[in-house]
């Protein structure tokens, strides 16, 4: 039967970073970015019957040069302000 939610969110959320465990996961997969139409070599992490996390190797690198610094000045590992973006 097709979910339209997840019956836990929060635990989707977290296994999407890796924080707990997914159920499932399809190595060596093909998958299509939706934004860009391109197909690439990858493995998807499945938690509940959603995908939670998907890793592939990236077929081109683009180096954006720093245009700001942005910092909260807050951060627990001593964030100043002054990080770049």
């Amino acid at each position: 039967m097709l979910k339209l939610l997840a019956e836990h969110p929060e635990a989707l959320l977290k296994a999407a970073p890796g924080e707990i465990p997914c159920d499932t996961v399809f190595t060596n997969a093909r998958i299509m970015n939706m934004f860009t139409g391109k197909v690439l070599d990858g493995d998807e992490y499945v938690y509940e019957g959603f995908i939670a996390h998907a890793e592939y190797d990236h077929p081109e690198t683009i180096d954006v040069p720093v245009k700001e610094t942005v910092g909260c000045g807050t951060c627990s590992n001593g964030c100043t302000g002054n990080q770049d973006v």
